[in-house]
């Protein structure tokens, strides 16, 4: 028997609201992920950033790397991995990739994460 949890989430949101915009923070049944824009497409991900929470949608956006707005932590979001610390600091996490498609309205669901 499938669960909410198991059903991809329409985030109400289509192609053109999203490009050449901001990532946007979505309250999911997995928590709150955000709809990042990419030159490659959208790419959905933890919203908070996994070192101290800090708020990853607000962050820098460049390529594929986003950039944490409070200590500077970069991560891939083709690969989800931490791809920048401080010196003296150490790796802490990966960010969460969620697959997406489009429904037949043409707005992104969001799919459980893997191994859900």
């Amino acid at each position: 028997m499938s669960s909410p949890t198991d059903a991809p989430f329409d985030t109400g949101i289509t192609a053109a609201e999203l490009a050449g915009g901001r990532p946007r923070p979505i309250q999911t049944p997995w928590g709150v992920v955000a709809l990042y824009p990419t030159a490659d497409g959208p790419v959905a991900a933890n919203a908070f950033c996994p070192h101290m929470q800090g708020p990853l949608w607000e962050g820098t956006l460049a390529g594929d790397q986003l950039t944490c707005p409070w200590h500077g932590w970069r991560y891939s979001l083709r690969t989800g991995a931490c791809t920048h610390v401080s010196r003296d600091e150490w790796k802490e996490g990966e960010l969460t990739r969620y697959p997406l498609s489009t429904s037949a309205r043409g707005t992104y669901l969001i799919h459980p994460p893997t191994g859900s």
